[in-house]
């Protein structure tokens, strides 16, 4: 029997649309990246859906904003108010002129290119030329730009649930937001008289304080080429200088978000306690006598002319410059071991810290066995398989929703398995006599990182129309399972003609049981969401 098209429009329209975008990536678009260029990447993608008017600027109007209801934070929408037409019309053409036909990015490094394109992309995104897709439009544009030019940006980090897609969302907005307001810091958060739209996305941008910008996303982005692999690096101490000092405004973001999210978490259940703690000891770590700039200092006092830190690619800004820091501290420790008694040598008057491993930085690894110390003590051990255990009990990949889901005193049963992706690996482990064991480690590919539970999962519903999308975590004769909103769900192998792969980032459309994978898409993904 033929399998019946999904009931649901808004998967049909964005299987559509998914197909068009792939047909772009085996097909680019020729032109000169100006803004004719960007009209047909509209053009095509929406040319199946007359209704988003493909190709066409929106209409003039004397606004043109949205209210942004986030899928993690729905309960407390923001506005977001974009350019005028007639700035369209005035700025569009200049803004893309500065690519001069892509030259403008070929061979730029990765921060410069960052830094490039992060500003095209706000510059494109407050400009919001198309009355409807332009997100789409935008992250094809951008990918297919970036690839011409000898670069990597690959959008699907940032839609592999609904965290991740909400923190594109808060990046683009705060970009949008600022550039719509030219003055908004000068707004406190007391002041009640003038533009209520300014004093209401000045109220946004405080909320969003400590979210990821977008050039922090783009970087992680930018730097999942398959062709650069996780592992001990050495780099000049002038490029680790260069580099943690442009990371540390994100690392610090990232270490406040955290802290406050465990916070919150741990004031309703005392069993995240020991999460929050964790996150403070780590938000601690970016200042004081071992804080990166300071060691990066000590080792100059001392002569030292590199640094070496174990690097995975495209992890976040806060794991990027923790790493830095171990690997400094590493350098120093091992100093200290061989000069005699302990001392330092006369060449520097600056003191070398009582330098100790830091059990909150070894709990982040503990995981990962291929970065595992031979040299830690027990206690050490303990802690991070604690921490492990701890985080295990969650479906998702963040802490925000585990107060609802980790019961005080709950045990975590022999026989559980999860998938743990960090670090450049994705390890499939199984619960034995009280202990996490690896049963197979490969590398991270593009899935996003977290812990997720496999014996937890929920099971997908068959019902016609039901739609599932994101990353395939694990495939095996207990099910295919896929990262779905903030868990994970379990799909039966049977109900595939053709089952996926690991890595893929499918959307899986159910009809009369079975279960047909209408799009491969990264940047169509999300439950048939549209951005």
């Amino acid at each position: 029997m033929a399998l019946q098209p999904p009931k649901n429009i808004e998967a049909i329209e964005a299987a559509l649309v998914a197909n068009r975008i792939a047909e772009i990536v085996e097909r680019p678009i020729d032109g000169n990246y100006d803004a004719a260029h960007l009209r047909e990447f509209h053009r095509f993608i929406f040319q199946d859906l007359p209704k988003y008017a493909p190709g066409e600027y929106r209409p003039d109007a004397s606004s043109h904003g949205k209210e942004r209801r986030l899928e993690s934070e729905p309960i407390n929408p923001h506005r977001v108010e974009y350019a005028l037409r007639s700035e369209v019309d005035d700025r569009l053409e200049t803004v893309l002129q500065g690519l001069r036909g892509g030259d403008a990015l070929r061979g730029l490094s990765t921060p410069d290119f960052v830094s490039t394109i992060s500003k095209l992309y706000g510059d494109l995104d407050h400009l919001h030329p198309f009355s409807e897709g332009n997100s789409r439009t935008l992250r094809s544009f951008t990918r297919q730009l970036a690839e011409e030019t000898g670069h990597e940006l690959d959008w699907n980090i940032t839609n592999a649930n609904a965290v991740t897609r909400d923190a594109l969302y808060k990046a683009r907005d705060i970009e949008v937001l600022r550039r719509t307001y030219p003055a908004i810091d000068a707004v406190s958060a007391s002041q009640q008289d003038g533009d209520r739209l300014m004093l209401k996305a000045a109220e946004t941008l405080r909320r969003f304080a400590n979210a990821d910008r977008l050039d922090e996303l783009i970087r992680q982005s930018a730097e999942q080429n398959l062709a650069t692999v996780a592992g001990t690096r050495t780099v000049p101490i002038d490029d680790a200088e260069a580099e943690i000092a442009a990371l540390l405004p994100a690392a610090r973001r990232q270490a406040a978000a955290t802290e406050e999210t465990t916070r919150v978490a741990s004031l309703r259940n005392r069993s995240l306690v020991p999460a929050h703690s964790q996150a403070v000891a780590r938000k601690s770590m970016l200042d004081g006598e071992r804080a990166p700039d300071r060691l990066l200092g000590i080792l100059r006092d001392q002569g030292k002319g590199s640094v070496t830190f174990d690097r995975a690619p495209g992890e976040a800004a806060l794991n990027r410059v923790l790493a830095y820091q171990e690997g400094m501290e590493r350098q120093l420790a091992n100093q200290l071991k061989d000069t005699p008694n302990g001392t330092t040598q006369e060449v520097s008057s600056t003191p070398i810290p009582n330098i100790q491993p830091h059990p909150e930085r070894l709990a982040v690894h503990s995981r990962d066995a291929g970065r595992s110390s031979t040299s830690q003590s027990e206690p050490v051990i303990a802690e991070g398989r604690g921490m492990q255990g701890l985080l295990s009990l969650g479906r998702g990949s963040t802490l925000a929703g585990l107060a609802e889901k980790v019961p005080a005193g709950r045990s975590i049963p022999d026989g559980a398995e999860q998938v743990v992706v960090m670090n450049g690996s994705r390890l499939h482990e199984r619960r034995y006599e009280g202990s996490w064991e690896v049963q197979k480690s490969d590398p991270q590919g593009m899935l996003p990182k977290g812990v997720f539970r496999l014996d937890t999962a929920a099971p997908a519903k068959d019902d016609d129309g039901t739609t599932y999308g994101g990353s395939i975590l694990h495939v095996s004769g207990k099910g295919v399972y896929q990262i779905h909103g903030n868990g994970v769900a379990r799909h039966e192998i049977s109900a595939f003609p053709q089952v996926p792969n690991v890595g893929d980032s499918p959307k899986i459309v159910y009809a009369n049981g079975r279960a047909t994978i209408v799009s491969r898409d990264p940047q169509s993904q999300g439950q048939g969401r549209s951005r």
